[in-house]
């Protein structure tokens, strides 16, 4: 039986929280772990522009120019 299959919601939850503060106490991105891009706190440039992405496509643009 593979390890992941024994623990608990919680458990994995609590993981997976350490492995984001291990990463970002490293510099490194939250997700994936690679280096953090210099214009984020948390993401490498890869994720940050994905979240951008998705933001634009959920939000729209907000303020747009005339």
């Amino acid at each position: 039986m593979p390890t992941w299959m024994s623990r608990s919601k919680e458990s994995e939850a609590a993981r997976i929280a350490a492995q984001r503060e291990q990463r970002q106490r490293n510099g490194n991105c939250i997700r994936c772990g690679l280096a953090r891009d210099l214009n984020s706190t948390q993401l490498c440039p890869r994720h940050l522009m994905a979240q951008r992405a998705e933001a634009r496509k959920r939000f729209g643009v907000r303020n747009p120019r005339k």
